[in-house]
C-alpha cells in the first residue's frame, strides 16, 4: 500500500519528506525504492524474523537491527556495524539486502 499512498499524496502535492508506516504497510520494495524514486525516507517496523536461530531463541530478530540505508550499514544491538551490504533478490524475485557483521 505504500506506493499507492505515495501516489495519492503526490497527486495532491502533499508528499512528506518522511513517511511513517505501521508493520502492515512496510514492504521491502517500498523501502528500497522510496528514496531514489520519491525522495523520501520510509520508517516503520520490519516484518518479524523467521530464521531458524531466532525461532530457537538464539540470536536477534531482524527488528533488533538498526539500518542506515544511506551508509549501507546495519548495526546490531551490541553496537557492531556490518562489514558487508549486498543488495540482491529473494526466491520470489523481491529485493533483499544481505548483511554480514
Amino acid at each position: 500500500m505504500g506506493p499507492v499512498i505515495q501516489q495519492d499524496l503526490a497527486q495532491r502535492a502533499l508528499r512528506p519528506g518522511t513517511h511513517i508506516l505501521d508493520r502492515g504497510y512496510v514492504a521491502a520494495e517500498f523501502l528500497a525504492s522510496a528514496q531514489p524514486l520519491h525522495h523520501l525516507d520510509v520508517i516503520g517496523p520490519p516484518f518479524g524474523s523467521y530464521s531458524r536461530q531466532h525461532r530457537a531463541g538464539q540470536g536477534y530478530g531482524v527488528d533488533a537491527f538498526t539500518l542506515d540505508w544511506a551508509a549501507q550499514q546495519a548495526r546490531c544491538p551490541q553496537g557492531q556495524s556490518s562489514v558487508k551490504w549486498t543488495p540482491g533478490h529473494d526466491r520470489r524475485g523481491g529485493p533483499v539486502v544481505r548483511i554480514r557483521l
